[in-house]
């Protein structure tokens, strides 16, 4: 229990959905459902957005508005996770379906990720010995180039996402 709202339900986050969800009870005679995770993900399931307090339809402007901002974020090597709720009659967490569809969107949690010391030293030895490094990744692709770029295992801009992969040639 949490500020007087009461845990129902959870769904821990998988690489399948791209989200976690945790469900909590509420005064009203309505639940709500919280998810967080992947930015693009998180957004293109968001009908509405958090607007002084109140939801508000999303519009291409605030869409825009919103994925300038995530790049930036990205860009600076952070780690974005993306939050948006949506209040239910529901009791538990739907297993199945798309429980997060017209969610609305509220925001990005960032996390600076520090690099250990010693890291691009190791990455340049290890290619000095001949070793290609791929660097594989679920996060953000900017957060991913900003950091292997950093760390020498990639030049900048050549972050491949998995549609990219996924549409090249066997």
């Amino acid at each position: 229990e949490r500020n007087g709202f009461k845990r129902l339900d959870y769904l821990p986050f998988s690489r399948e959905r791209w989200f976690s969800a945790t469900l909590y009870d509420t005064p009203s005679s309505l639940n709500r459902v919280y998810f967080s995770g992947e930015p693009l993900k998180i957004l293109s399931k968001s009908e509405f957005v958090l607007q002084n307090g109140r939801a508000s339809k999303k519009t291409a402007l605030w869409q825009e508005k919103i994925l300038e901002t995530l790049s930036e974020k990205a860009k600076e090597g952070l780690k974005v996770v993306a939050i948006s709720y949506k209040d239910v009659f529901w009791k538990s967490i739907p297993k199945e379906g798309e429980a997060i569809d017209d969610s609305v969107f509220v925001g990005f949690l960032c996390f600076s990720v520090k690099t250990k010391e010693g890291v691009a030293e190791l990455v340049e030895k290890t290619r000095k010995l001949g070793v290609k490094l791929v660097l594989a990744s679920g996060d953000y692709p900017e957060s991913v180039s900003t950091f292997a770029t950093e760390v020498g295992i990639i030049k900048i801009g050549q972050v491949l996402t998995g549609d990219d992969l996924k549409s090249m040639p066997d």
